[in-house]
């Protein structure tokens, strides 16, 4: 489904129905969803119009950030109170102005700097980058010349380090991450955020292959036929399609997603919102 299709009727009339169930939860990631992709992780933005309107969204519904990036970062980059943030995949939660952090993380945040020394040796490929994250790391490489070589480096590199055989290996968009072995996903995030908060209708929205466990958890929730809710993949060039193979709705980047939300204001309010979003 690309972003026109929102306006046809079958759409309309699905997410008006989707809408009435309340309590409801509005799940977004941050990269490539409701922010552009950007060359490094510091240089990404969401925009002042996208964050008024998340705030205006919040007043009505619950508005929950879910993203790799670090809870501190997410928080810095967002910028609005009284949302609920998730981070580092659903290992960290910001939840009624707290954080939440699993005691069976913690052993991680010696393990990631013991990973970060034996793969040193990456940093002398140009453009390699490194998040640190403080229970895990990820190894971003989309500056690099030859992206799928560097990659393969990448992968024999961490396939050599002792340390990071106590992690999950996890690959993004043009990102190598290695993620504590928990369990912990968004998609665990997601069942235990609508429980805990008891919503009745969902929403999630993101871009990555990452998010597919997201959409699997939002499939299994309505399955039960007491919660619904929809997956909407956003669609860029980078995008791996078989994140909207797996989603219900696509839109089509951070324009179409920033449509979609404005439509979900409409429906909340019958008005249209106050602040206009610029790509």
């Amino acid at each position: 489904m690309t972003v026109q299709e929102h306006d046809s009727a079958a759409t309309a009339e699905r997410l008006q129905l989707l809408i009435r169930r309340r309590p409801f939860g509005l799940f977004l990631d941050i990269d490539g969803t409701i922010s552009p992709l950007a060359a490094t992780p510091q240089q990404a933005v969401v925009s002042p119009a996208l964050r008024t309107l998340l705030k205006a969204l919040n007043a009505h519904i619950k508005v929950i950030i879910i993203s790799g990036r670090t809870l501190v970062d997410a928080r810095r980059m967002i910028g609005v109170d009284g949302l609920t943030y998730v981070g580092s995949h659903g290992l960290a939660h910001w939840v009624e102005g707290r954080e939440e952090l699993d005691d069976a993380v913690l052993p991680y945040v010696r393990l990631a700097q013991q990973a970060m020394v034996e793969l040193a040796g990456l940093r002398r490929i140009d453009g390699i980058l490194f998040e640190e994250k403080v229970t895990g790391l990820a190894i971003h490489y989309r500056l690099t010349r030859h992206a799928e070589a560097v990659r393969a480096d990448i992968l024999r590199a961490i396939a050599a380090a002792g340390s990071a055989a106590h992690f999950d290996l996890l690959e993004g968009v043009k990102v190598v991450e290695l993620r504590p072995r928990l369990g912990l996903n968004k998609g665990t995030s997601v069942r235990s955020l609508t429980n805990r908060f008891r919503l009745e209708g969902l929403l999630y929205a993101g871009d990555d292959l990452t998010d597919i466990e997201a959409f699997e958890a939002v499939r299994d929730l309505r399955r039960g036929g007491r919660i619904d809710g929809l997956a909407v993949s956003v669609h860029h060039p980078d995008a791996s399609p078989l994140v909207e193979a797996a989603s219900d709705y696509a839109v089509e980047g951070v324009a179409g997603a920033t449509q979609l939300l404005e439509y979900i204001y409409r429906l909340l309010t019958g008005q249209a919102p106050e602040f206009a979003y610029t790509p």
